[in-house]
């Protein structure tokens, strides 16, 4: 996703030519220095990935959603 948001002209360097006062936040599913960077990440894939659905469910059944958005939640 950061390359989008360059070719958008979303970055830091592009708006803050047009608002020098910008205070800028950027938020993304994983960091910046992993191999999924480029990866969406929205609740159901942090709910599986964190293995939060692993324990959610029946012992001897699959993983299963939670469901409420908590990872969404938590994370805004």
């Amino acid at each position: 996703m950061p390359s989008k948001i360059k070719e958008l002209q979303l970055d830091y360097d592009s708006l803050s030519n047009v608002n020098p006062q910008l205070i800028y936040g950027s938020v993304g599913g994983f960091p910046s220095d992993s191999v999924w960077e480029s990866k969406a990440a929205f609740d159901l894939t942090i709910q599986a990935l964190s293995g939060l659905m692993f324990i959610n469910g029946d012992q001897d059944g699959p993983p299963f959603k939670i469901g409420y958005a908590i990872a969404d939640t938590l994370t805004a």
